[in-house]
């Protein structure tokens, strides 16, 4: 949501842009900062800015609307269960259930890549211009340190992991008994 604000919202760079219509910094102005101060930090184009606000936008929608139906689906065959019964009813009659389980599965092998390949390409493509901008202002890279949050959050998650390896170590040797 903040990348399509950043994306479709007003700039602020520009005579009059700013809030009120006070000049925070003219295009001349801005400019010449960039060119002084980031020279050699090579920025998204205006086309992978629309293909990553794009496929971000898709992707948003995407489980949005695949959550609320599934909350909407779940709270109608809770408290409703006779409307729930009708409306599977009426879909399985006509949808048989092998083609929508067929199609589902097409679904979600052609629209997964679909939709995380851009998407990870735009997360190394801004982390490289991450880098970029660091070089170029003499500052360091520290998205490349472990801080201490993201060392608790691994050790926290260890035992889950621990768990499900014996769990799964153990299911094996009892199917073998």
């Amino acid at each position: 949501m903040s990348q399509m604000i950043g994306n479709f919202g007003p700039s602020q760079v520009g005579q009059g842009a700013g809030p009120g219509g006070a000049t925070i910094i003219t295009t001349d102005e801005w400019n010449k900062l960039t060119s002084v101060c980031l020279s050699g930090v090579e920025y998204l184009s205006p086309a992978e800015q629309e293909v990553l606000s794009g496929f971000g936008a898709a992707g948003s929608i995407t489980i949005t609307t695949y959550g609320l139906l599934s909350l909407l689906w779940f709270i109608t065959t809770r408290r409703f269960p006779e409307i729930a019964k009708t409306i599977r009813h009426k879909l399985s009659r006509n949808f048989p259930q092998a083609k929508i389980k067929q199609n589902t599965i097409w679904c979600v092998i052609l629209a997964v890549p679909l939709l995380t390949i851009p998407q990870l390409w735009g997360v190394l493509r801004l982390r490289g211009i991450q880098k970029g901008l660091a070089n170029a202002t003499s500052n360091v890279y520290v998205d490349n340190q472990w801080t201490f949050g993201q060392v608790v959050a691994v050790m926290i998650f260890i035992p889950v992991f621990t768990e499900l390896g014996y769990l799964r170590i153990k299911k094996d040797t009892v199917e073998d008994a």
